[in-house]
């Protein structure tokens, strides 16, 4: 009997190790908590705010030097212009809640937090955008604006409208297109896109952490 009673003593234990090590085992694989609070989003959102800013107007710049942001590169060219702009904010953003989710938090995030990343840094870079296009416009290219209202008159003139639609066409855009006006129209558009994208961005990044990884 003693024989037997140390023996089932011994599998007892050896089962006993086994469980604790599996359960180490998985508590070292499973991705390690961290409380948000703690963490600031300001440092990830910042940074990559101002890199989407820097890259935005490298390509603002880029456009205007070489004419494919103007209205005389044609219709076409303007909408895979705007179209390769939305693509690097929207790929900024990504970016920037990843970053901070995956090496900020462990790995989760929630939904509030990854909008507050993706909003911060689309305001900051479409403020930096912003602001260079205002001095672009009044400082390095002080024509560009009446260029551009020719240039739009042309454009009008090559989709086929009459006079009287150019007219007022061009009268619209003449009101609008000041720099003062553009500014507002700027800061006011990026904050209402921003909001959205940041929606947008944070409903796919987010991330909840599984039952058996808090457990």
């Amino acid at each position: 009997m003693s024989d037997a009673r140390l023996t089932a003593h011994l599998s007892s234990l050896t089962n006993f190790s086994s469980t604790l090590n599996k359960n180490r085992m998985s508590t070292l694989d499973a991705p390690q908590m961290i409380n948000q609070s703690t963490v600031s989003p300001f440092p990830t959102a910042v940074r990559y705010g101002v890199i989407g800013g820097l890259i935005l107007v490298a390509y603002a710049l880029i456009g205007n030097l070489t004419g494919l942001t103007k209205p005389s590169a044609g219709f076409g060219i303007l909408i895979v212009s705007g179209l390769i702009s939305i693509a690097i904010y929207i790929a900024v953003l990504v970016m920037a809640v990843r970053k901070h989710r995956d090496q900020d938090l462990g790995g989760y995030i929630t939904f509030g937090r990854a909008f507050v990343v993706a909003l911060i840094a689309s305001l900051i870079a479409s403020l930096l955008s912003t602001i260079f296009q205002y001095v672009y416009i009044t400082v390095i290219d002080p024509n560009y604006m009446t260029t551009m209202v020719d240039e739009m008159q042309v454009m009008y003139e090559r989709m086929g409208l009459s006079q009287e639609q150019i007219d007022a066409a061009m009268e619209q855009a003449g009101a609008a297109m000041t720099p003062g006006r553009i500014i507002m129209q700027g800061i006011l558009g990026s904050v209402i896109i921003g909001a959205i994208v940041s929606l947008i961005v944070a409903a796919i990044m987010q991330r909840k952490p599984k039952l058996d990884s808090v457990m």
